[in-house]
């Protein structure tokens, strides 16, 4: 069902004018979602930090980083290319 659902928001973002790469980062960004609720749920996993899992701690830190480019690229260029929308 995640995965499903994640193909619906991919195929409803393609309708907004994205700059290029943010399909990636979004992908990145719902990937590190899903893997961090799915790793809290495995029992056999290497512990980190207290209850946070190693995975949970770099899925953690892949949603981070790619929400402070997402955001840095939305703020700071202006000029960025942008895919073509298609004509409906």
């Amino acid at each position: 069902m995640w995965n499903f659902t994640g193909v619906v928001l991919s195929i409803l973002l393609r309708r907004v004018n994205l700059l290029r790469g943010e399909m990636f980062l979004f992908s990145v960004i719902w990937y590190s979602t899903g893997r961090f609720f799915i790793e809290g749920i495995r029992t056999d996993s290497l512990y980190l930090i207290g209850d946070l899992r190693t995975a949970q701690v770099v899925s953690l830190l892949s949603i981070a980083v790619a929400t402070i480019i997402f955001v840095y690229r939305r703020v700071m260029i202006k000029k960025a290319i942008r895919y073509k929308v298609a004509k409906q």
